[in-house]
């Protein structure tokens, strides 16, 4: 196959000053257009040069205009010539007219016009060897070359190996060669692994039938996470097989599966965290076979440890794939729920460029893999701090712990102990990984159409075997959705032949995962209405004898009491609590929206409204008066179940 460097080395100009590229095998194939492009950084914010350039317009109309003078290249590559270094040359004329070459660089081909999906970004991609002979691809923003400095520029080139001329002159010709360069290819830029037009962009692989018209450049960061070692049928045999039986490791990798169809989905954002105790095994034989679907684990699965910013960075190198974090313990607890909002909701801050205009923020989607000795929302309790419902729906927490005696595991599949177990599965990652993702792309792309229409409809169907009550809250059918997700992705893994397990092995893991969930959160109601009646019980157990006198007590015994919130009285044989409105705002209520707390208490049938309104206006006593009071029913200091 004919590579980009030597279709470039072969193009040429004519007498005419016409260009010619031959063309590629792989164009002939109408296969694959594979671009692997190095870290470029982020695009330059230097002002563009006031200074109006002849090579500025690279539209295709005015190419016959470009490049030349007369009928002679302006600019030439010279390669294996005698006389001549190897390198791109200013061909100019001497006073006297003889012919002049000016050595700019070595060789520098331009391979095509690039820009992103909204038509803006525009570039040109260039090509060189550096002096191991290693090819370099580099998608170059044309702003860059449009900068009144394109220092940036040339040390992007010299970082990737090219030698450049120190000639000032040179230097100065490099830029206009890049831009002068005539070429009729396009190429589309995306900054991010992912689906783009039915196609899957790896950061050094495009699966998926190429558009003759568009090829895919993809000009993210460098990154070796994503890598293979080994064939499919190796890490079918030594790393999904001791799957099989397993609930937690199949559920993990088919986790792996699932970040791929979060996208077709329509997913929302959220994840997944394996809770329990340490040295257990969590991490070899839960996050290692995970991570091995897509690279070698040390590399693909990261730890919590990270700033902000290296978040939203991580998130968008897996995009519409998976992310996985081991020990959520590194990240400080004060940060931890911001961090599950900020990779569920896929979106980054909003930064100011020089201008003081907005910056477009970074987007992802991503499905998220945990694990940790402690959930979510005891992480973030540890800081006195309180979980919100929404973080916690956002990652669930499955106990890590089978019950089986091996901790993570279900069936040893000939090993002594689950340490041998847990070494065996461990080694096997490390050896065979990342063919299993590629496998299953390769299927997917096959059948995007199909499984785009049916995705919906699957999850939905997986959703009812859960058996969910009537009356579950809605957060929990959010969940429940997720579990089904992992399910389908790693039922239609198995369809495609790539995980080597029974049909239904996946199902069967996530709901044994889901009832894992389920179990320990006590699902019967959401998290946030949980977390009230906790504090509104907490509260009147606490002060229920101190600040809440009888409403019929004497005015003199009433001044005695301090911290009023309230007063009881006996209604019907029963304790009633009446919460002042203050009290009940700022201290039953606290850091709950007032409208949907008194909701969820009238609801659970602690709160006793009044005809018209949630608060009751009875007589009290010891003040003389009505007064607007919340009744709480007694159940609320009685240890009622939440």
């Amino acid at each position: 196959m004919t590579s980009l460097q030597e279709q470039a080395e072969a193009a040429y100009y004519d007498d005419d000053g016409k260009l010619h590229i031959p063309a590629r095998e792989a164009d002939k194939k109408n296969t694959d257009s594979i671009v692997f492009n190095g870290d470029n950084g982020d695009k330059t914010e230097e002002s563009i040069n006031d200074e109006t350039s002849e090579y500025q317009n690279l539209s295709p109309s005015n190419k016959d205009n470009v490049g030349t003078i007369g009928n002679k290249p302006l600019f030439e590559v010279i390669k294996s010539r005698k006389g001549y270094r190897d390198g791109v040359y200013h061909c100019d004329e001497k006073n006297d007219g003889s012919p002049h070459k000016l050595w700019l660089c070595s060789p520098l081909y331009v391979l095509a016009d690039t820009r992103d999906n909204t038509q803006n970004n525009w570039g040109r991609l260039l090509s060189w060897c550096d002096n191991d002979n290693h090819e370099h691809v580099w998608a170059c923003p044309a702003e860059l070359l449009q900068a009144s400095d394109q220092s940036e520029f040339r040390r992007i080139l010299a970082n990737g190996g090219l030698i450049i001329s120190p000639n000032q002159k040179a230097r100065k010709f490099l830029c206009d060669y890049v831009l002068s360069y005539r070429t009729d290819k396009k190429a589309r830029c995306v900054d991010r692994i992912g689906w783009i037009n039915g196609r899957y962009v790896l950061n050094s692989l495009v699966i998926g039938k190429e558009d003759r018209k568009d090829s895919i450049v993809y000009q993210g960061m460098v990154s070796m996470d994503f890598a293979t070692n080994g064939t499919l049928e190796d890490w079918k045999k030594n790393v999904a097989a001791l799957a099989s039986n397993n609930s937690r490791i199949t559920f993990a990798i088919s986790c792996s599966f699932a970040g791929v169809l979060t996208e077709i989905a329509g997913e929302t954002g959220g994840g997944f965290q394996f809770t329990g105790e340490t040295s257990k095994g969590k991490t070899s034989t839960l996050i290692d076979p995970a991570a091995s679907v897509w690279g070698y684990p040390d590399l693909f699965a990261k730890k919590w440890r990270t700033t902000t910013n290296g978040l939203e960075a991580l998130c968008q190198t897996r995009n519409h794939n998976i992310l996985i974090l081991d020990d959520l313990g590194q990240i400080e607890p004060s940060e931890a729920g911001q961090a599950a909002y900020l990779i569920a909701n896929g979106q980054g801050k909003v930064r100011m460029t020089k201008d003081a205009s907005a910056r477009p923020p970074i987007t992802w989607r991503t499905l998220l893999l945990s694990s940790g000795e402690v959930d979510l929302s005891q992480h973030i309790e540890s800081a006195g701090m309180k979980a919100r419902g929404g973080q916690v729906v956002r990652l669930p927490s499955i106990p890590a712990d089978t019950g089986s005696g091996w901790y993570t595991i279900e069936d040893l599949h000939g090993c002594n102990d689950g340490k041998e177990f847990s070494g065996k599965i461990k080694g096997s990652a490390r050896l065979y990984y990342g063919s299993a993702g590629v496998a299953f792309l390769e299927k997917l792309v096959g059948n995007y159409p199909t499984i785009e229409a049916d995705i919906k409809t699957s999850i939905s169907d997986i959703v009812k075997i859960f058996n969910l009550s009537s009356g579950h809250p809605p957060e929990v059918g959010r969940v429940a959705e997720r579990f089904a997700l992992v399910a389908y992705a790693g039922e239609l893994a198995t369809e495609y032949g790539v995980t080597g397990w029974k049909p239904g092995a996946s199902l069967f893991a996530a709901q044994r995962c889901f009832n894992a969930w389920w179990a320990q959160s006590d699902g019967s109601v959401g998290y946030d209405e949980q977390n009230l009646l906790y504090q509104i019980s907490t509260y009147l157990q606490t002060y229920g004898g101190s600040r809440f006198p009888n409403c019929d007590t004497h005015p003199d015994d009433l001044a005695k009491v301090q911290c009023r919130s309230g007063f009881t009285r006996i209604e019907a044989g029963e304790l009633q609590y009446l919460v002042e409105s203050g009290a009940f705002r700022n201290e039953l209520c606290k850091g709950f929206n007032l409208k949907w707390a008194t909701k969820a208490l009238i609801k659970k049938g602690w709160l006793i409204p009044g005809s018209d309104r949630p608060q009751q206006k009875p007589r009290v006593k010891a003040l003389g008066k009505t007064v607007r009071v919340y009744a709480i029913d007694s159940k609320a200091i009685e240890g009622d179940e939440f």
